[in-house]
């Protein structure tokens, strides 16, 4: 495997944890009108996205190959719950 190889697979494993990340915090302002919004929106994807990544990598390590649909699911949950956790705090 060369460079780009590497490259591109890297990129296609973090892409879909950078959208759910986005979309979880582009979203919750809508499901949750009266929390208040403590952080601002890319501190929100960041961290939707960093939680995301890391189920993401647990599930690859679990399994030992990645695109599982459980991995997936991980992914949004952990994704959520970081939503969750940042609108409680």
């Amino acid at each position: 495997m060369d460079f780009v190889d590497l490259l591109t697979h890297t990129a296609n494993f973090v892409a879909p944890c950078i959208f759910v990340g986005f979309f979880m915090a582009m979203t919750a302002p809508w499901l949750f009108k009266k929390s208040p919004q403590r952080y601002t929106l890319l501190t929100r994807s960041l961290l939707n996205s960093l939680a995301a990544l890391l189920a993401m990598a647990a599930g690859l390590w679990f399994f030992g190959n990645d695109g599982k649909m459980l991995s997936y699911l991980a992914m949004a949950l952990a994704s959520a719950l970081s939503q969750l956790w940042l609108g409680r705090r």
